[in-house]
């Protein structure tokens, strides 16, 4: 009886960590290394800059663009205390100075310092909810960069996708109101 309370307890516990940020926004999938460089160069980061990455999952693309950008600051959203935990060691063991970590939800989180977004989200996730909120909260000259899924209706500026093996990553500038 005990291992079956235990084993319900971690079932909730991990539902609440992993399944309920997966079924808001997207599941957690780490960005795959060999991309990190072209993410990189999409963002065009400058000094000063304040970087966001919302979902941030494990803090694995602000970690690689923190190093890259030293002059820049870094701040990820996670709605999972388990990832956002992981986050905060990583930033500790790391002595990441320019990278910050929130513990919060995609869509109510304030962005509104924001020169740029990395974001994963699926296409669900990348909902006309989300785009809404990027249109009324971002800088007009801010750029958001996805991972691997369009934000339907948003002509990209910028596509990265060297070969049919790599996974695309796509740039965009907020479009003008109408």
């Amino acid at each position: 009886m005990y291992d079956l309370a235990m084993l319900f307890i971690l079932t909730i516990v991990l539902f609440f960590a992993i399944g309920l940020p997966g079924i808001l926004f997207a599941p957690w999938v780490p960005t795959k290394r060999r991309d990190l460089d072209r993410i990189n160069e999409l963002m065009d980061i400058h000094p000063g800059m304040h970087v966001m990455d919302l979902g941030c999952g494990t803090g694995g693309v602000l970690f690689y663009l923190a190093r890259h950008h030293p002059d820049a600051t870094f701040e990820g959203i996670e709605l999972s205390f388990l990832f956002y935990f992981i986050c905060v060691i990583r930033k500790y063991l790391q002595k990441a100075t320019n990278v910050h970590f929130r513990l919060g939800n995609v869509f109510t989180a304030t962005i509104v310092k924001a020169d740029r977004m990395y974001l994963f989200g699926t296409p669900r996730g990348l909902s006309q909810k989300l785009k809404e909120k990027l249109k009324k909260e971002l800088k007009p000259d801010a750029r958001i960069i996805t991972y691997c899924f369009e934000m339907s209706g948003w002509q990209p500026e910028q596509v990265a996708k060297p070969e049919k093996n790599f996974l695309p990553v796509y740039r965009y500038k907020i479009p003008p109101k109408k």
